[in-house]
């Protein structure tokens, strides 16, 4: 049986934080949401801001296909919405939860694109909505990923090591790919760095990748 309090009790800092309007506005769509009332729930998309689609998501942690239905709504409904990166990342968190990994993905890529924010700024967002979000470390693995296969190697070490001095605990199937990508592109002295936290974590990598670091090594030389 769910509990009727729709707010787990790091979420209910985040809706007693926001003004009265802001937290009339919340209960109204999660009792929308609940009741599956579609006309009313697309009404109160003009009244929608970031930090509210922050809150809302932060409410349904105990109830992952609310918090589903809330961003399948933001995505069919307002395509152009104008979020912010923390209001992407809760929105991640909630993918990678819900087993939606395609979905997630493009939402890091659209975040990693938006104009006016630093690589910090997006990988710290991230971290901030973890804990409200009830999220998993397979999104920090599915983040460092998506920067590999985009290319973009150097967001991707700066990411890495945002993660690392938060006390994130980076995959090794992440470490992989970004290890195999900056020695593919010749960035030793990066590869290094990432090696190095990666050892002193005592995270095991594969056979394949500690023979790239030797032979990046013995090159190097």
């Amino acid at each position: 049986m769910q509990s009727q309090e729709p707010c787990s009790s790091t979420s209910q800092e985040l809706f007693s934080s926001a003004s009265l309007s802001d937290s009339l506005l919340v209960e109204k769509i999660l009792l929308g949401l609940k009741q599956g009332n579609l006309t009313s729930l697309r009404s109160f998309l003009f009244w929608l801001n970031p930090s509210l689609i922050v809150v809302v998501l932060s409410c349904c942690h105990e109830n992952l296909q609310l918090g589903l239905k809330f961003i399948d709504l933001i995505l069919l409904n307002s395509p152009d919405f104008k979020h912010s990166s923390l209001s992407l990342s809760a929105m991640i968190h909630m993918l990678v939860r819900g087993r939606t990994a395609a979905d997630a993905q493009a939402l890091i890529l659209r975040m990693v694109r938006k104009s006016g924010i630093s690589r910090v700024e997006v990988a710290d967002s991230l971290v901030s909505t973890y804990s409200s979000c009830g999220s998993s470390s397979l999104v920090f693995d599915l983040f460092v990923r998506t920067y590999v296969q985009a290319k973009k190697l150097r967001e991707g070490f700066e990411a890495f090591q945002v993660f690392r001095s938060k006390g994130v605990c980076v995959s090794i199937n992440a470490c992989n790919s970004l290890l195999g990508g900056l020695v593919k592109v010749g960035w030793i002295d990066l590869a290094w760095v990432v090696y190095g936290e990666v050892v002193s974590s005592g995270i095991q990598l594969n056979v394949y990748t500690l023979n790239i670091m030797v032979n990046a090594l013995c090159k190097a030389r």
